[in-house]
């Protein structure tokens, strides 16, 4: 935020002696404007009331309406008649000729949320205003979303002269918003305020401008397929002008019901139309490029049609990079970024962008290989803020914020404080939490946010996972195992010993401080979360029945330990500790799977530890020998074990016979079998009559594919050799002959081969699917389910 100008308005003819509100007084406000507005002036009031009974000791009286006799404090937009100008989150404290006090604030609110009260929908500038002057006169900080964490620490002299005037101004970064909480002088004391004005689809507007429901009548609209068919699907023929006409009038929709700003963004997983028109549009064959040309075409018509208004081009895949056909965007853009790394912005240098940039923050979130557990430090995350300022940069949209409100607390103050003021360091702010919430002993506090930020600069992950996306480390967000690595890497026994020696101190300097518990509750997850991972990564290197155990001991204590931990009465999401969210109140599923993206424990928090025992399996160790003794298949993903497959193996002199036992057919459902064996594939469809034949779909993989790249197959002509015959029932016999096979031949007595069976129904856009031997590593890449890391042995 710029510094407040302070205008001292002195009359020439008559001063009148400086006052200070005191019991004679009363606090005013209007009663006009919406019910929302009214609400947000009474909380701006009741702020006031607080901030000035400690600044001055009187408790002063909050009135609707007309003021009794004597001084007072008007709060509100309609309380104060000056008018404010076009600019966002301004606010204005002054005094009048007669020495009364009026704070006012500009105000906005969301076209359809006019009378939600929940401050995320609103610009309520009043409440900014007010919060402004207590920080600046009265000290006030806010350290965590909760009135029993709103502080005065401070006590300036508040005997303004007649005429005196303070602007609060649009701030640098005028919006930063995402996941608000549920206080707003925490949001709005620390810079995280809403951008009402801006309608945002969420990054993708073209399948709102022309839904699905338009295709019977105009299906040119949409993508022409390689077949020369129109796809019923969010993927549109860019270069109709039906089409384009649609997604400009679905912008002036917008502005048209009062927003400033309209996000222009193409449909997620973009794919070009095969029409010939599409293909010469713009004259370039970059898909990319050819989206930075329709969005400025748009955006300049837009220009001319609703001066005023803005537009802002999401730059994402597959304009992700900046244009290359032109340097330069009408007045009117603003281009939201969801790459903003330092050589990110260097890409922008030579491009002019009037409007400047908004950018889309991943700085937190359980979709992270971090899950539940800190992610960033103060450090970066002002030094974030920094390289924003440098880069004009205007609004900020936080994704995944909140989660944490013990152990990241301190960097959620520390980012807020930033916001407000540019010259706030990591240490202030760091010091300045732990005095507001642990005054018994704010320097134990510290010791142990010290040692937590060392902790978790530690990056275990390997050097594949380096990429320019997303974090300001400079990591993409991890798939597969990585979760586990870092879990593991960072907080390992000695880490965690020292962290718990260091909170217990501060448990025990004050047991009557709650905020405390919070802190134990969020550490000690991750101690068991360490503690899994830990066995998991042990698993993966030995897998053996002891390193199962283990495994499944860990899973249990980690579940149990958070089914521990308090609830609401429905049992699903959790309570607060010490007033705060805990885990921001999500469910207790989506926290014991670990998050969601990189974050999620697919292995092993859902393994049916129960099944494999009863079955004696242990996964990444099973070999299947053709010896025709049968084997279990198991969820491919190892969660839900709902069907149940097998098969066996034995031989003859020609080659392998497979018997496939599925489960129940459904009418509704289609089957498939994947067999793997060695560098071969073969797909078939279950169902026929029986002693049928099977049509059959072989693949052969392509050399030197890894499992990380989904190991490459491809389609190879057909051969009666190999046979499907539905043997009655869900059961299939299948014939493969050595040729097929390492050696062409018979394998050796003890030979051992890369073997997997795989089993998938299908309903819609819906698979279940069982394998023989799981991919423990790759688990997020969806093609490695069928290759698996089976054996056969001879």
């Amino acid at each position: 935020m710029k510094k407040a100008l302070i205008l001292l308005c002195l009359s020439a003819v008559l001063t009148l002696a400086a006052a200070a509100p005191d019991a004679g007084w009363c606090i005013v406000v209007s009663g006009k404007g919406t019910a929302a507005e009214q609400y947000f002036d009474k909380l701006a009031a009741g702020l006031l009331k607080k901030g000035l009974k400690h600044l001055t000791g009187a408790e002063l009286k909050i009135v609707t309406g007309r003021k009794p006799a004597g001084k007072a404090v008007f709060v509100g937009r309609h309380a104060d008649p000056l008018e404010f100008e076009n600019r966002h989150w301004q606010g204005r404290f002054r005094t009048d000729a007669d020495g009364n006090w009026y704070f006012a604030g500009s105000y906005r609110a969301i076209f359809h949320m006019q009378q939600h009260l929940n401050h995320r929908f609103h610009e309520a500038g009043v409440i900014r205003c007010a919060a402004l002057f207590l920080r600046e006169y009265a000290g006030l900080r806010v350290p965590l979303p909760n009135v029993r964490y709103h502080f005065f620490t401070a006590g300036k002299k508040v005997d303004f002269p007649a005429n005196f005037r303070i602007d609060y101004d649009t701030p640098e970064i005028s919006y930063c918003n995402g996941r608000n909480t549920g206080d707003p002088v925490y949001d709005l004391v620390n810079g995280y305020l809403p951008g009402v004005w801006y309608f945002t689809y969420g990054g993708h507007s073209h399948p709102v401008a022309v839904p699905l429901t338009v295709y019977d009548k105009h299906p040119e609209y949409f993508f022409l397929t390689d077949k020369n068919k129109r796809w019923r699907g969010k993927q549109y023929c860019i270069s109709n002008p039906g089409f384009q006409e649609m997604v400009y009038q679905e912008m002036c929709r917008k502005v048209d019901q009062g927003y400033e700003w309209v996000q222009l963004a193409q449909t997620d997983g973009f794919g070009l139309c095969r029409c010939q028109n599409c293909r010469e549009y713009g004259g370039t064959d970059d898909a990319g490029e050819k989206i930075w040309i329709l969005h400025r075409a748009l955006a300049e018509r837009f220009h001319k049609e609703r001066p005023g208004r803005k537009v802002v081009i999401l730059c994402y895949h597959p304009n992700r990079n900046p244009p290359k056909t032109f340097n330069e965007f009408p007045p009117n853009v603003i281009i939201e970024l969801c790459k903003y790394s330092e050589e990110s912005f260097r890409n922008w240098k030579n491009v002019k962008v009037p409007g400047g940039f908004v950018v889309y923050i991943y700085n937190w979130g359980a979709y992270q290989a971090e899950g539940y557990s800190p992610k960033i430090t103060p450090e970066k995350a002002l030094a974030q803020l920094e390289l924003f300022r440098k880069n004009h940069v205007r609004g900020i949209y936080r994704c995944g914020f909140g989660n944490l409100f013990g152990l990241e607390g301190p960097v959620y103050y520390a980012y807020g404080q930033g916001l407000v003021d540019p010259k706030t360091t990591a240490a202030q702010a760091l010091d300045e939490f732990c005095r507001l919430v642990f005054p018994q002993d704010h320097a134990a506090l510290k010791s142990f946010y010290l040692k937590l930020f060392q902790v978790i600069q530690v990056d275990p992950l390997p050097a594949d996972s380096e990429s320019a996306w997303h974090r300001i480390f400079s990591k993409r967000m991890p798939s597969g195992y990585r979760n586990h690595l870092l879990y593991s890497g960072r907080y390992d026994e000695k880490n965690l010993e020292e962290l718990d020696q260091l909170l217990k101190k501060c448990e025990a300097s004050a047991p009557a401080n709650s905020f405390p518990q919070l802190v134990r509750r969020e550490l000690d997850f991750i101690r068991h979360t360490a503690v899994m991972s830990a066995a998991f990564m042990k698993y993966l290197k030995a897998p053996d029945e002891a390193a199962l155990e283990d495994v499944e001991k860990a899973v249990a204590a980690r579940k149990a330990y958070l089914y521990s931990l308090p609830f609401y009465r429905d049992k699903k999401r959790f309570a607060s500790v010490a007033g705060l969210p805990l885990f921001n109140q999500e469910s207790r599923d989506e926290v014991l799977i670990g998050g969601s993206g990189g974050g999620r424990f697919v292995y092993p928090t859902a393994w049916p530890f129960e099944k494999l025992r009863e079955h004696k399996i242990v996964p990444g160790a099973r070999i299947a020998a053709a010896d025709g003794k049968d084997h279990a298949l198991l969820p491919a993903l190892m969660e839900k074990w709902e069907l149940d497959a097998g098969f066996n193996v034995s031989k003859n002199g020609q080659g392998i016979i497979l018997t496939l036992k599925g489960p129940p057919a459904r009418k509704d459902c289609s089957d498939f079998f994947y067999i793997n064996v060695a560098d071969c594939r073969i797909i078939f469809r279950c169902g026929g009559k029986a002693g049928s034949s099977r049509k059959v779909m072989l693949y052969r993989q392509v050399p030197g594919g890894k499992p990380a790249e989904g190991d490459k197959y491809v389609a190879a002509e057909a051969d009666s050799s190999i046979s499907v015959k539905r043997l009655g029932s869900d059961n299939y016999s299948v014939f493969l002959p050595w040729k097929y096979l390492p050696g062409k031949k018979m394998p050796a007595p003890g030979e051992t081969m890369p073997f997997n069976i795989s089993f998938r129904r299908q309903k819609g856009h819906n698979f279940q699917m069982l394998t023989f031997e799981p991919d423990l590593k790759y688990l997020n890449e969806r093609s490695t389910w069928m290759s698996g890391r089976g054996k056969l042995s001879f």
